[in-house]
């Protein structure tokens, strides 16, 4: 256990910002390690003494989140504090952008002009042919093959796409790193030219950098980088649907063991909450600095098919330590937007399990039908039409699964102008809604309708269900208007949408199956490895969020894991 100095930096972190420790290290740093915090201050360290001006330090980060938090953080430390044209500090992918894909890709894409960046975040990607629709849902993989996932075009023709558009200069921003990676394999000297240019390299949250990423990191070592320092968690890695490895840090560590450094203070959570989420963790132990810290236990709490009373126990158990209800102070947590959504909903409706029976899978089609009329009666005429066309489909051939191929298809079956009437024509067949009518009324009036046209038409697959499914003052604005007001008080959301963050008090609800319709019982009691877990990182992201309270709301069949994992060691 290490000693804090009197500068208030952990003896780790003295060694982190002694500006002498050079070369190549990692920095693993525990969750409200202060990781950002102490990057900032060797940065302020290192500017504050850089008197060449021919070259810089390179500070990068994997969200323009953490690298504008460290601007921020050194323009309040010091206002006058010049970051002249010599130093960057940005995401990783800016800095590809600027120095190596945008004058250099041109080289390997063998296009003849500057390279073009489109897709998410850059910009919308659209195209009048089909096929080219999907340029930016395809990538490159660090092999040079082309990565698509989906089973619904043929694989050859959507790669001979790819390598068309990329002859013409277009690119994705995972696009932009490969081609980026290829310039520096291809042509060596630029790679030396950037080594000199930033002969110093921080990178912050490295554990989510992807392969090629790394790959490019890798090759700037080989031509001459010699001052580099990776800062990150691996156990906090919760992006590999963006490409992130964490065991690519954690290969780094091992390579740099003798001169990289732990961070195993949290100045966040109480110890208990420490020793809570630290069952989890690689770390032999995390010590708590937090200012306030308390007795008060975490709780693994059961819950059978309506959780609103675990949630409201929550509240009370804050108000009674004296922990305001706002966004600032508390936060309650699901795995996906998906619960989410239908518990901001259910802020606005009493009877909760009314709402949960009426989101349910089996009626999801009835649920579907219901928000496209509200987007279409209110104007959002093309959100209306589009969830309305696929349901208008799925009725049709009897299939819940229609894609935007399918619909394709059934355009040119029908022409376009037959096809967008027959969807008018299902439309038409509901009869108008009023905001604040009840969904039990208008379905009456539906069911009536739909006897003819079910009868009539070619769709024949089609019901609404019983109005007793659906609780009486539900009406269309309480369900699909997000603009209308709630009960809300505090914080609530994903996990991913807060991490980085801090709460007083967290409350994380799991249901029996992952995002992915895994089972928790499946994948979690043989898999305790944080590195290799990518859903329980996912889970310790959030039971560190907290720093007085934290609830951890599971189902009771589950319970009896869930304990054994937390408190039967």
């Amino acid at each position: 256990m290490t000693k804090t100095t009197k500068h208030s930096w952990t003896d780790m972190q003295e060694k982190f910002l002694d500006l002498n420790k050079t070369g190549k290290f990692v920095v693993k740093a525990c969750p409200g390690s202060g990781k950002t915090a102490a990057v900032t201050e060797r940065v302020y360290r290192f500017i504050k003494n850089w008197n060449n001006k021919k070259s810089g330090i390179a500070v990068l980060s994997f969200t323009n989140i953490a690298a504008d938090e460290i601007k921020e953080n050194l323009e309040k430390k010091d206002r006058n504090l010049e970051i002249n044209y010599t130093h960057f500090i940005g995401t990783l992918d800016s800095f590809f952008n600027k120095y190596l894909f945008l004058p250099y890709g041109h080289l390997v894409m063998n296009c003849e002009k500057r390279p073009i960046l489109v897709g998410d975040p850059i910009s919308h990607w659209s195209s009048g042919d089909y096929i080219e629709n999907y340029f930016d849902r395809v990538e490159f993989l660090i092999d040079g093959e082309v990565n698509y996932k989906k089973k619904d075009l043929n694989y050859d023709t959507v790669k001979q796409m790819k390598y068309r558009l990329t002859r013409e200069g277009f690119a994705t921003q995972n696009d932009a790193n490969y081609h980026a990676m290829r310039v520096l394999e291809q042509y060596p000297h630029i790679a030396k030219a950037l080594s000199i240019r930033f002969p110093h390299m921080i990178i912050d949250e490295a554990q989510d950098t992807s392969d090629i990423q790394m790959r490019i990191i890798d090759l700037l070592v080989e031509n001459g980088l010699n001052n580099l320092i990776l800062v990150g968690d691996p156990e906090q890695s919760i992006y590999e649907w963006k490409g992130g490895k964490p065991e690519l840090f954690n290969e780094k560590y091992e390579k740099w063991k003798d001169n990289s450094i732990i961070f195993d203070y949290n100045f966040r959570s109480s110890q208990k909450i420490c020793d809570f989420f630290s069952r989890l963790s690689s770390i032999e132990s995390i010590y708590s600095k937090c200012p306030h810290d308390t007795d008060i236990p975490p709780k693994i709490i059961p819950y059978k098919n309506n959780y609103k009373h675990v949630i409201d126990e929550f509240e009370e158990e804050c108000i009674k330590n004296g922990i305001r209800l706002d966004e600032k102070n508390v936060s309650i947590l699901f795995r996906g937007n998906k619960e989410v959504n239908k518990y901001k909903k259910s802020l606005k409706i009493k009877d909760v399990q009314y709402l949960f029976e009426f989101y349910s899978d089996s009626k999801s089609r009835t649920v579907n039908i219901l928000e496209g009329l509200y987007h279409w009666n209110n104007k959002n005429h093309l959100e209306g039409f589009q969830i309305m066309e696929k349901e208008y489909l799925k009725l049709k051939y009897n299939n819940n699964k229609i894609t935007n191929l399918d619909i394709f298809e059934e355009i040119k079956i029908q022409g376009f102008q037959n096809h967008r009437l027959n969807v008018y024509n299902f439309i038409n067949v509901f009869p108008p809604i009023e905001n604040n009518q009840t969904i039990n009324s208008w379905i009456n009036e539906v069911n009536y309708r739909f006897k003819d046209y079910f009868r009539l038409s070619e769709v024949k697959h089609g019901k609404m269900y019983k109005t007793d499914y659906y609780t009486k003052e539900v009406t269309f604005d309480l369900l699909f208007n997000e603009d209308s007001k709630n009960n809300l008080n505090y914080n609530i959301g994903t996990v991913h949408s807060v991490k980085g963050g801090s709460f007083d008090a967290t409350l994380l609800l799991l249901k029996e199956e992952t995002e992915h319709n895994e089972k928790y019982s499946e994948i979690i009691p043989n898999n305790l490895n944080l590195d290799k877990n990518q859903e329980l990182r996912v889970i310790y992201v959030a039971l560190s969020r907290a720093k007085k309270l934290l609830y951890l709301v599971v189902p009771k069949k589950d319970y009896g894991m869930w304990k054994s994992i937390f408190y039967d060691k």
